[in-house]
């Protein structure tokens, strides 16, 4: 949720923090000439700012040990004197080191740019040629939050005022996205843990600081990643980044001329870095890697990059129609994953490699519980993954990245489609580079939902049509890792279909309703096994119908016939694109009454109702028809315009109303029956009576003609009036309010009024507003009284009216001659903020615009902007993740507050109505599904939330089928509903005795879950049970770990995961059910051969907590087959490690191609086995081949680009019988190296002689697994690694104390250390825990502050230093503390 406000008390949304290794630009190969040449001030033209750049001073930026030339864009130039600002964040600090009130005069950061950075990176010379500014700190232009005193500096930073001034090339406004802001970090930066967005169109960038305060005293601005200006941020945070500015004496002669650099508005940078590698063309999967390099020590695996895509674009005939419905022109972005890999070389030269795809965490590849629990999570979401809310509950678990990877020009919502991946693959290979054994799994998903709109071009003035967005995924792949070439391969299939519906329903603009249907869709294939060759292929379709209604009666139809098209397809030579043109019509006449035929008689009587269970009260009603709906006391009334088939069409549109009371609906009766026609209603409770207002025709309408019928309406439209008798259930009191030869149209109530205030548009006598002056006036019902709020040449759509302070106000959407949509108020305050944030050249679409709650809500292009006059404060947000709908309707009982609106999947024909809901905290929740239509589009809703929150909707729907529309009361009660996706013990996972159980649970009801129950049941009736403390709003769902003591459980039966919350019943949809294996068995081998038998030595490690036996085989080969030899009922005890001894005949051994074969060795536990990872083993066994056994510890290093695979040395096969070398197979210990090994293909001249030292032992601990003495080669492979260590001591003396929102940390001062890190949570195992990095070793508190009142925290600290680029951690040190009531 983004806000802006003047005022203080506002908080943003938390950063989303990812590191993610990118590719930077190259610095500055060499100086250029020194400059006699001069420097500009910034050029502007056509929205592209230009400036000239100057090198000065030295800093480290490609790594931190040797110094570059600092680049500085040149902002302005008075005579000698240049005011520079540095090209990109040399460097990441936080604005201050403690969360304080603070001021630039006072933060650390001040004192650090003029002291360490300006020692660092300027010599004695050059710090004299840098000027002493008086830097002036403003205020905070918006809240007016101090600035503080005027400060002496030589390095500073821009303010907000600096920021967004024109002439130093910076747009002017503070939160327009602008790329004359754009910034992008160093890598030097990004090390010391500065920000870098990885996706979307911000790609590289990073926040950066300014020196202006926030809107709170504890909080600075900065410029976002998306190059907008902040409302702030905390004082403390420690990953944006730094750009440095200054005043430069240009007589010196200690700079140089850099050259220029310039921004692209809309285009993108010309400086953004190339983040796409084009494969070859005679590649066939589009799905490739190319790790970038990394340095040593930077990572714990190796950071490299997965490309999915291609850049490819098309777009439909112009002279199909096609883009007067949909966006016809689209384009397909390639886009990088993260990926991470390590490699674990064995003492006989075998290794593996393992990796995992699409998230931002390398250490969880070697932790074993970690990485056990993500390939469970992608085996999980194989099985679900239609699901998008399970793939993306794992977002915060593993850091799972999501990036855009298809583009619509036109596209107004903010969602764009991303696509999500999420996968491993685990590869073992011989000595020799050999694949062993290959697998993996990738799951993904294309997210793309949320509402937007199109602008749709009619004679009466631009409308908007309501799309839904949608993506689906079809993905059959397996990931494979090619490491002789470095390139991960996906094979399989992967399909990507973005599509659109028009789902729109009657949408009021003006006197024009709006419905539409249709869709289109793009399907793409990323990966097709029928390919031949590589590519990417986009088929696009689209059908569609739009229907517009004037004053009810009135109907102009557009059809679009299919159209289809291949906009590209690269995987053929020659590109041939197929062309269906579309056929598109335009039809105008009075509405058709062949609808009339299929209407059915009132059905208001009593039924039970429920989410599945609607109540159609009448079948075949106007299509146009808008219900509103109220509640008075206990009743609820109903109004909406209905068809009289006794009136002439002109004339047949009639308010009619039902009152439902005790569960039944009563008989319609009309509002006033005159004879003439009703059109638009507005219905409320004003002081304890409920009032009606309406359009209303005059007289009769006579004309036949379209065009003399839509005159002969505005001259006779009047406003209306009536109050409800809840004594005898009718509108008494009636009253014409207008009477002249004007069109007034479109009334409403005043809201918060102090009485009875009616609004209504008033024009010269156009009704579609074309021409005149439009008019919004208010009445005064009470004394008579009309005044004008505001008059103007544009045409008025959507308004709304609001009383402030005693003066009636309002805020309205206006389209001029040149279709641009713009959003205006009377109220000045509010108009500040719309000039800030609405750019009034930029044509926006406004849905839904409400006065609700005392604040004025629209939405635009899918997004909330909430402004609270009382706090004169303007906040953006959104449901949850996702847009909001464009027609979204607020509905609020006081204390429970929702949108609601309508969704329609064409292509499955599922219908539903949901629900946002708005949480405490003001945020709105991810969307919730209220209720399913049965296949039928909900047009028009008319929502109520009763006082005990129970919903009940009045909707006009229509069956696509057959285009009848049905008046249909749906009602629910307030409901707990819930969904266990998956569930399943994780073994390796424990606390204090508790086992873990993973589990993915969505809150699909519309109240938040505080408890969850957790219960498992053995097959056998035991039962264990725990309670956790949650907070799942609706709509969301978690990915999590539940700790169950499961001691009184025996092992080895069927058990059921049950998962429900408070006041739930039990179902089977909260029931997960696998089986509890008993053991945890490890195996591990050396071999010899002597005689012509290989002698295979076992070990059978039980790392489990209870004794277990099991079975031990050995494999002829990979896909085991068949068995060469076996042992059963191996049984070892708790911790023990016992050696079994197998043999096999030489003769019986296969061998591939390359003279190699592997036998899998494979312990099989009674009972099942919880970690089967480590339940088999590879023998490499090699023909006349020479291996060179290193037996130093086994390690794990880096798979880069560079590595070079290694060259085998084969010996010519002889005639005698060949003799295989068997070398053991030590248990390898990860040990990331990230730094590549160098490597060597020299020949070795001798073949090895191996002297084997065994010491039989049925019961060997593992730390007593014999060994291979070997004779060493000259192949220099596996060098050692470095063993030397750094290790940091224990914080001592660490304490909480507690405070009311706050917890205050206090600890002894360490000695030899760089700093420290604190993580705090409300999770003891510190799930989405916070962190707070502390740069100083001399710091020894700090107060946590914003924290939840009474309420445990658990928090954690250790001591932390660099060693060159090394970040070297100490232990962590735990307490916990509860903050004060």
């Amino acid at each position: 949720m983004k806000m802006y406000s003047r005022t203080a008390g506002k908080k943003l949304m938390a950063l989303i923090l990812c590191a993610i290794m990118m590719i930077t630009m190259l610095p500055p190969g060499a100086k250029v000439s020194q400059a006699a040449a001069t420097v500009s001030n910034p050029r502007t033209e056509n929205g592209v700012s230009t400036w000239d750049c100057i090198y000065f001073g030295n800093y480290y930026q490609s790594n931190s040990s040797t110094k570059e030339p600092i680049k500085w864009r040149v902002l302005s130039v008075k005579g000698n004197e240049a005011f520079v600002v540095a090209d990109m964040a040399l460097d990441c600090q936080p604005y201050n080191e403690t969360d304080e009130d603070v001021t630039w005069e006072t933060c650390t950061l001040r004192q650090w740019l003029n002291s360490t950075f300006l020692d660092v990176a300027f010599d004695a010379e050059e710090q004299s040629a840098i000027k002493t500014t008086t830097v002036v700190n403003e205020n905070n232009i918006y809240n007016n939050n101090p600035g503080g005193n005027p400060t002496m500096d030589k390095i500073f930073l821009l303010s907000q005022n600096e920021m967004k001034n024109t002439q130093y090339g910076f747009n002017s406004n503070y939160y327009k996205k602008s790329e004359t802001r754009q910034c992008k970090p160093s890598e030097y930066a990004v090390e010391n843990n500065c920000f870098v967005r990885s996706s979307d169109d911000y790609i590289g960038n990073c926040f950066w600081w300014l020196r202006s305060p926030g809107d709170r005293s504890d909080f600075a601005t900065y410029v976002t990643y998306s190059n907008e200006g902040s409302s702030g941020y905390y004082v403390s945070s420690d990953v944006i980044g730094v750009r440095p500015a200054l005043n430069l004496d240009l007589s010196s002669s200690l700079w140089t001329y850099a050259g220029t650099v310039s921004s692209n508005e809309g285009a993108g940078s010309g400086e953004n870095p190339t983040v796409t590698e084009t494969p070859p063309a005679t590649k066939k999967p589009v799905v490739t890697l190319k790790p970038d390099e990394v340095s040593d020590d930077t990572a714990e695996g190796t950071s490299g990059s997965l490309v999915i895509g291609e850049d490819q674009s098309g777009a439909a005939d112009s002279s199909s129609g096609v883009s007067q419905f949909f966006p016809g022109s689209w384009s397909l972005k390639s886009t990088r994953y993260p990926l991470e890999l390590s490699k674990t070389v064995n003492a006989d030269g075998t290794y593996s490699i393992k990796g995992s795809i699409g998230i931002g965490r390398s250490n969880l590849l070697n932790k074993e519980s970690e990485w056990n629990k993500y390939k469970a999570a992608c085996d999980k979401l194989d099985e679900t993954f239609d699901e998008y809310e399970t793939l993306y509950a794992y977002k915060d678990m593993f850091g799972l990245e999501e990036s855009t990877v298809i583009h619509c020009t036109g596209w107004k919502g903010s969602k764009k489609p991303q696509l999500s991946v999420m996968g491993y693959v685990e590869n073992t290979y011989d000595a020799y580079g050999s694949l062993i054994k290959a697998e993996g799994r990738v799951v993904g998903d294309l997210a793309w939902k949320g509402g937007a709109t199109w602008n749709f071009a009619t004679p009466v003035g631009p409308m908007y049509l309501k799309f839904e967005a949608g993506g689906k995924i079809s993905l059959s792949v397996g990931p494979t890792w090619d490491n002789a070439n470095k390139i991960m391969s996906l094979d399989g299939s992967l399909k990507l279909t973005p599509s659109i519906s028009l789902t729109g329903g009657y949408g009021l603009d003006g006197v024009v309703s709006l419905s539409a249907k249709g869709a289109c869709s793009l399907p793409i294939d990323l990966i097709s096994k029928k390919q031949k060759k590589w590519g990417t292929k986009g088929t696009f379709k689209a059908e569609a119908s739009v229907n517009l209604f004037v004053l009810f009666v009135i109907d102009k139809t557009w059809t679009l016939a299919t159209y289809q098209k291949t906009l590209w397809d690269s995987s053929k030579s020659v590109n041939s694109l197929n062309d269906d043109t579309a056929k598109n019509s335009v039809n105008t006449r009075l509405m058709s009454t062949d609808f009339a035929k299929k209407t059915t008689k009132w059905s208001g009587k009593a039924k039970a109702l429920n989410s599945t269970n609607a109540k159609t009260l009448k079948e075949g009603v106007l299509k146009s028809s808008i219900p509103i709906s109220a509640q008075i006391g206990d009743k609820q009334v109903l109004v909406w315009q209905d068809y009289d088939s006794s009136r002439s069409v002109a004339n047949s549109c009639v308010l009619k109303y039902s009152v439902l009371e005790d569960g039944n609906w009563s008989e319609p009766k009309a509002v006033y029956d005159d004879g003439f026609g009703d059109s638009y209603a507005d219905l409320k409770v004003i002081n304890n009576e409920l009032c009606l207002v309406w359009q209303k025709q005059k007289k009769e309408i006579t004309a036949s003609d379209v065009d003399t019928i839509a005159q002969q309406m505005a001259a006779s439209s009047e406003i209306y009036f009536a109050k409800f008798d809840d004594t005898t259930d009718t509108f008494t009191d009636i009253k014409q309010l207008t009477t002249n030869d004007s069109c007034d149209m479109l009334p409403q109530f005043v809201e918060q009024s102090s009485g009875i205030k009616i609004a209504y548009i008033s024009n010269d006598g156009d009704i579609y507003q074309s021409s005149g002056t439009n008019t919004i006036k208010c009445l005064d019902y009470e004394t008579n009284e009309t005044t004008e709020l505001v008059s103007t040449d544009d045409a008025i759509g959507k308004y709304e009216t609001f009383e402030v302070n005693g003066t009636v106000e309002t805020v309205y959407c206006t389209a001029d001659q040149t279709e641009t949509h713009s959003l205006k108020t009377t109220y000045a305050e509010y108009q500040y903020y719309l000039d800030e944030v609405f750019d009034a050249e930029n044509d926006i679409s406004v849905g839904s615009l409400e006065y609700c709650d005392g604040n004025i809500q629209a939405i635009v292009n899918g997004i909330l902007y909430r402004y609270d006059i009382a706090n004169d404060e303007l906040v953006m947000d959104m449901a949850g993740e996702q847009n909001f709908d464009n027609n979204a309707v607020y509905v609020s009982n006081g204390t429970k507050a929702a949108y609601v609106w309508s969704s329609y999947d064409e292509e499955t024909g599922q219908g539903t109505i949901k629900a946002s809901l708005k949480g405490s905290d003001g945020h709105y929740t991810n969307p919730i599904d209220l209720f399913d239509t049965s296949g039928n589009i909900a047009r028009v809703l008319a929502p109520i939330l009763d006082s005990e929150g129970n919903w009940r909707i009045a909707i006009n729907e229509e069956n696509p089928q057959d285009e009848i529309h049905a008046l249909t009361y749906y009602a629910k009660e307030e409901s707990t509903a819930s969904s266990l996706i998956s569930a399943g013990v994780n073994e390796l996972e424990s606390d204090n005795g508790e086992t873990g159980i993973d589990f993915v649970y969505q809150n699909k009801g519309d109240s938040p879950v505080k408890t969850i129950h957790v219960k498992v049941t053995a097959e056998d009736g035991t039962e264990t049970a725990k309670d956790i403390e949650v907070n799942l709003l609706p709509g969301e769902t978690l990915a999590d770990t539940a700790y169950v003591d499961l001691t009184e459980i025996e092992k080895g039966q069927n058990i059921s995961i049950s998962i429900w919350a408070d006041d739930e019943v039990q179902q089977s949809d909260h029931t997960a059910s696998e089986y509890l294996a008993s053991a945890n068995l490890a195996v591990n081998a050396t071999a010899s051969e002597k005689d012509g038998v290989i002698m295979v030595s076992a070990f059978v490690e039980n790392k489990g907590t209870s004794d277990a036996a099991g079975t031990i085989t050995l494999y002829k080969d990979v896909e085991e087959s068949a068995s060469l030899a076996q042992e059963d009922n191996v049984s070892c005890t708790s911790g023990d490690t016992k050696q079994v001894d197998l043999s096999v005949s030489a003769e019986d051994i296969v061998y591939d191609e390359n003279d190699a074969a592997y036998l899998p060795l494979v312990i099989k536990a009674d009972g099942g086995d919880y970690d089967e990872s480590d339940n088999t083993v590879y023998l490499a066994l090699y023909k006349n081949k020479t291996v060179n056994v290193d037996t130093t510890p086994v390690r794990t290093e880096a798979v880069t680009a560079n590595d070079s695979p290694a060259t085998p040395t084969l010996t010519p096969t002889s005639t005698a019988k060949p003799t295989p070398t068997v070398t053991p197979i030590a248990k390898p210990t990860v040990t990331p190296i990230i730094k590549p090994m160098s490597t060597s293909t020299a020949k070795p001249t001798t073949k090895p002689n191996p002297t084997l030292q065994q010491t039989p032992n049925t019961n060997v601990q593992p730390s007593q697994l014999p060994s291979a003495t070997l004779t060493p080669t000259t192949d220099n492979r596996n060098p050692a690694a470095d063993s030397t260590k750094t290790t940091l001591k224990k914080v001592t003396a660490f304490k909480a104390k507690a405070l009311k929102k706050a917890l205050k940390l206090t600890w002894k001062k360490a000695a030899g250390v760089s700093g420290y890190e604190i993580q705090y949570s409300l999770n003891k195992n510190f799930k989405k825990a916070k962190k707070i990095t502390i740069k100083k070793a001399s710091v020894k508190t700090r107060t946590i502050k914003g924290l939840k009142k009474n309420k445990k925290y658990y928090i954690r600290i250790r001591a932390t230093m660099r060693k060159g680029k090394r970040k070297i951690n100490g232990p962590w040190v735990k307490t916990s503390k509860k903050t004060k009531a």
